[in-house]
């Protein structure tokens, strides 16, 4: 996933794995009902989204959000 959508260090993994738990929690709490391969891409994607947009690979983005 990390490779196909966006190019990541290991930091970003990290971030992009603290981010989806911290989503995942806050859903949980709010009760809303999430999937966490979408919140896993969604963490991943912004990760990639922080060091410029023109990293993520759009034609891939655009298929999930399809």
């Amino acid at each position: 996933m990390g490779i196909k959508v966006t190019k990541l260090q290991p930091v970003g993994g990290s971030c992009a794995k603290t981010a989806g738990a911290a989503t995942l929690f806050m859903a949980t709490f709010l009760g809303i009902p999430v999937s966490t391969t979408h919140t896993i891409t969604g963490a991943i994607i912004g990760v990639g989204a922080t060091r410029r947009l023109t990293s993520i690979k759009l034609d891939i983005t655009t298929r999930i959000v399809l």
